[in-house]
């Protein structure tokens, strides 16, 4: 079986092979090195959607009041762009008699997110109250919608829970 060179190689490469494969030699036990193994990567949880708009289902009790001019419609019926400033509501033109306006309430609660708070909504028109139409509340309760009749000053606020709104004035002009 060959000469006494060639068995010591091949029982050199043997073992040499044994021992990488993770056997024992005659020179006592290899300690191999484990083998990864494969970990799954865990399930993320599931995420509520996002609520984009309004309180989604908020109930917290009303702390700041958030009233605008949301829209402003023509005679015709038409939106009149570019419509109010969404913060200030500020308008750059006067506001014509037969045009329609609609208001905008939002709470929020102390953490300013917006709330439904019991929907205890009084509006209250302070000054010009004979010069509109009050067409009346929107379906939400949140929005109400008037119509412009005189010309005049105009002032209007809302009392949200107790929470008494910012004040917004017009002037109306024929």
């Amino acid at each position: 079986m060959g000469t006494l060179r060639q068995r010591a190689v091949l029982a050199g490469a043997g073992l040499a092979l044994l021992a990488a494969c993770g056997g024992s030699s005659p020179a006592g036990p290899v300690n191999p090195t484990p083998a990864p193994t494969a970990t799954q990567a865990p399930t993320p949880a599931p995420t509520a959607t996002p609520c984009v708009e309004g309180a989604c289902g908020n109930t917290n009790v009303v702390t700041r009041v958030r009233f605008r001019l949301y829209l402003v419609f023509d005679r015709d019926g038409d939106l009149v762009t570019p419509t109010p400033d969404p913060v200030r509501g500020v308008l750059k033109q006067p506001i014509p008699v037969g045009y329609k306006l609609r208001f905008d309430v939002i709470g929020e609660d102390s953490r300013g997110k917006e709330t439904n708070g019991q929907k205890n909504i009084t509006w209250l028109f302070t000054e010009g109250a004979n010069l509109i139409e009050d067409i009346g509340l929107r379906e939400d309760g949140f929005q109400r919608d008037v119509k412009v009749t005189s010309p005049g000053a105009f002032s209007v606020y809302v009392v949200f829970d107790g929470v008494a709104s910012n004040s917004i004035a017009f002037t109306f002009v024929p």
